[in-house]
C-alpha cells in the first residue's frame, strides 16, 4: 500500500479512537521512513493519550531536532512533559509553542495554570488562566479550572460564577455542571446540587459519570438519605469499576449500620484500588477493631498514619487498638502523639484517661507520672486535672468540675449506650423496680444527669410529665431523638436546681451523685425543688472502706452509707431507705452500689 493511503488509514484510526490499530501502521510506517517527524508526532500523541509519557518524549525530541519550529512539537511535548511531572520543562515548551503559532494560547495558558497551581503558586495561575480566557473568550476548560482555583482559595462564591460561565459556554460538557453542583454542595445548597448533578449525567461518558455518581451520593448522604446513597455508589461502580472512592463509601455507609463484613469488603476493595485513600484504611480499621481483630485494625491505622501523619483521629483510634492489646505505655505514647498534633482534640484526653485507669492498678508509680506529663502539657485540660487529682486522692477535691464532667460525656455520647450495655448496666431496672412497687404516678418528673435517656426510658411509665437535664450537649441531642422527654435543658445540676422550688413531685440521678463528693449542697436544693412529700430516688457507688466520700483512681466518688443518712437528714429528707446493689459490671466483677430512696 502506498505511503499516503498507509498514512491516511492511520489518521482516520487515530481520529476514531481507535488507537492501537493506528499506532500498527504508523510503526509500519516509520519501518520504511524512521526519519518522518510527523508519523514521529502522531506516535507521541497516541503515546500521551496511553500515558506513556517517556515514549513520548523521546519521539518529539527527536522530532524537534529535526525540525524546530513546528508549534505542535512543542506543545504535544510540553503535555507529557507536564505529565511526566516535568513542570518547569514542560513551561518553557508551551512557551515556545505560543511563540511558534498563537493559536495554541488558550490551551497553552490553561496548561500552563495548571502546572501554576500544581507548584501551589495560585496568583501565577490565576494570571495564567485569565490569560486563556482573554485569548478565547470561549475557552471554557480555563473558565472551569480558574472556578476550581478560587474554591481551592476558598472564595466559593466567584468560583460557582465561573463554573456557571464555564457550562453557558459549553453546556453538553459534564464538568462544568458537576463542578458547580459540588460548590452548591459547599454551600449546603443540596437540592440544587442534586439537580447540577444529575444534569451532568445526561452528557457524561463512563468514568465521567462514576465520579459524578459518587459526589451525588456524598449528597445524599449529608441530607440523611443513605439507601439512595447507596444507589449512586452503586452506579458509580457500574459505571467504572476501577474507580475506588464509591467503594469507600458504600463501606463507610455499611459500617454506620453495623454490616461489618458487608463494610469490610467494600473497603478493602477501595483500598486494592487506591492505596491512598486514608479514610478506607481509617474505616477499615474500625470495622476490624469492632470485629476483635485489634492487630489487624493497627495496622490499618498505622498505614493511614503514614497516608497522614498529622490526622489525630486516626492516631487516637491506634491508641484505642493498642490499649485493648494491653500494651498501656505505647497506647499512652500514642496519645501524647496526638497531643503533639492537636491538644485541643478532645477524644485523646478520654483515651488516655481510660489507659490510666487501666495501669494505675498495676502500676500506680507509672501512671501518677504519665498524669503528671500529661497535664505538663495541657495545664487547663479538666481531664488531666481530674485524673491526677483522682490518682492522688486530692483532699481539695470535693466534687467533678462541671469542664470535666462535661468534656467526659461529651466524648463517650456516640459510644455510651453500647458502652453500658456492655457492663450490663442495672441502674434504669432499679429505677423502674422501686417505682413500679410504690403503684405511684408522678405529676412532674426531674431526671438529673439524664443523658443519652436510658434511665428517662425506665421511668417515663411512671410519668405524666418529664423533664432531663444534663450538662452535655451531645448526650442531650441523643435524649432528644428518643422523643421521652417533655422537656430537656442543658444545665449544670446544682445550677439549675437552684432556679427551682417546689416544681416536682419525683427527682431521679442515675449514676449522677458518683460526680459529686460532698452531697450537702446538691441534696439541700433537690429537697427545696421537690412539692411537699415529694421523692428523690438515685444511686450512687458504696464506700465500704469509710464513713464519708472519697474519690476514686477510677475519677467517681463513692460515697459510705451512713454519710448518706447523715447528710440526707441534713437536708430535711426523712426516713431515707438504702439498698445495697450493683450498678453494673467492671473488668467482669460487680460494682457495688447504694440506691437511695427518700422524701421531703
Amino acid at each position: 500500500m502506498a505511503y499516503d493511503n498507509l498514512l491516511q488509514q492511520a489518521l482516520e484510526l487515530h481520529q476514531s479512537g481507535e488507537l492501537d490499530k493506528a499506532e500498527v501502521i504508523y510503526r509500519q510506517i516509520m519501518e520504511t521512513a524512521p526519519e518522518n517527524t510527523q508519523v514521529m508526532h502522531f506516535l507521541a500523541m497516541i503515546a500521551v493519550a496511553k500515558g506513556a509519557f517517556e515514549v513520548a518524549i523521546d519521539l518529539l525530541y527527536k522530532a524537534i531536532a529535526k525540525d524546530k519550529k513546528v508549534a505542535p512539537y512543542h506543545f504535544n511535548l510540553a503535555m507529557a512533559l507536564q505529565g511526566k511531572g516535568f513542570y518547569k520543562e514542560a513551561a518553557d515548551e508551551y512557551k515556545t509553542a505560543l511563540k511558534l503559532d498563537s493559536s495554541f494560547a488558550p490551551e497553552a495558558y490553561n496548561n500552563i495554570a495548571n502546572i501554576y497551581k500544581q507548584k501551589g503558586d495560585f496568583k501565577a495561575a490565576a494570571k495564567a488562566y485569565k490569560d486563556a480566557i482573554k485569548a478565547d473568550e470561549k475557552a471554557f476548560y480555563a473558565y472551569n479550572g480558574l472556578g476550581l482555583l478560587l474554591r481551592e482559595e476558598g472564595n466559593n462564591a466567584e468560583a460557582m460564577e465561573y463554573f456557571r460561565m464555564a457550562s453557558d459556554i459549553a453546556p453538553q460538557v459534564p464538568d462544568s455542571l458537576a463542578n458547580l453542583a459540588t460548590s452548591l454542595r459547599m454551600e449546603e445548597r443540596y437540592t440544587e446540587a442534586l439537580a447540577y448533578y444529575d444534569q451532568a449525567l445526561e452528557y457524561a461518558d463512563a468514568m465521567a459519570a462514576a465520579r459524578i455518581y459518587n459526589s451525588k451520593g456524598i449528597t445524599l448522604e449529608l441530607i440523611g438519605k443513605e439507601s439512595e446513597a447507596m444507589n449512586a455508589y452503586q452506579k458509580a461502580i457500574s459505571s467504572d469499576a476501577g474507580f475506588a472512592d464509591p467503594y469507600a463509601h458504600a463501606g463507610s455507609i455499611f459500617l454506620s449500620q453495623g454490616k461489618l463484613k458487608d463494610a469490610e469488603e467494600m473497603l478493602r476493595k477501595a483500598i486494592s484500588l487506591d492505596a491512598y485513600l486514608e479514610d478506607a484504611f481509617v474505616n477499615l480499621g474500625v470495622v476490624l477493631y469492632k470485629s476483635g481483630l485489634y492487630m489487624e485494625a493497627m495496622e490499618n491505622y498505622r498505614q493511614a498514619i503514614l497516608l497522614n501523619p498529622k490526622n489525630p483521629e486516626v492516631c487516637n483510634n491506634l491508641a484505642i487498638a493498642v490499649h485493648t492489646t494491653g500494651d498501656l505505655q505505647e497506647a499512652a505514647g500514642l496519645c501524647f502523639n496526638v497531643i503533639a498534633i492537636d491538644a485541643k482534640f478532645a477524644p485523646v484526653h478520654n483515651t488516655l484517661a481510660n489507659i490510666l485507669n487501666d495501669m494505675f492498678p498495676k502500676d500506680k508509680d507509672t501512671a501518677i507520672e504519665i498524669a503528671k506529663a500529661w497535664l505538663k502539657h495541657v495545664p487547663d485540660n479538666p481531664i488531666a486535672k481530674h485524673t491526677l487529682a483522682s490518682f492522688t486522692k486530692d483532699k481539695k477535691l470535693t466534687k467533678a468540675s462541671k469542664d470535666y464532667v462535661r468534656e467526659l460525656f461529651d466524648g463517650f455520647a456516640d459510644t455510651f449506650d453500647a458502652h453500658l450495655e456492655g457492663l450490663d448496666y442495672c441502674v434504669p431496672d432499679l429505677f423502674a423496680q422501686k417505682l413500679q412497687s410504690t403503684g405511684k404516678m408522678y405529676d412532674k418528673v426531674l431526671d438529673l444527669g439524664s443523658g443519652t435517656g436510658l434511665s428517662g426510658k425506665a421511668i417515663r411509665p411512671f410519668a405524666k410529665h418529664l423533664t432531663g437535664v444534663d450538662i452535655s450537649e451531645k448526650m442531650l441531642a441523643k435524649a432528644e431523638n428518643t422523643r421521652l422527654y417533655d422537656d430537656l435543658q442543658n444545665a449544670e445540676i446544682n445550677a439549675y436546681l437552684a432556679t427551682k422550688q417546689n416544681a416536682f413531685d419525683l427527682i431521679i440521678a442515675g449514676d449522677v451523685m458518683e460526680y459529686f463528693g460532698d452531697l450537702a449542697q446538691t441534696l439541700a436544693l433537690m429537697h427545696e425543688a421537690l412539692k411537699a412529700n415529694g421523692t428523690v430516688l438515685f444511686t450512687t457507688e458504696e464506700n465500704a472502706e469509710a464513713d464519708t466520700y472519697e474519690i476514686k483512681p477510677y475519677g467517681r466518688f463513692a460515697h459510705g452509707e451512713e454519710y448518706l443518712r447523715r447528710v440526707l437528714g441534713n437536708a430535711g429528707f426523712k426516713n431515707p431507705e438504702i439498698s445495697k446493689v450493683v450498678l453494673r459490671k467492671e473488668n467482669y466483677e460487680d460494682v457495688a452500689g447504694l440506691m437511695i430512696y427518700a422524701q421531703k
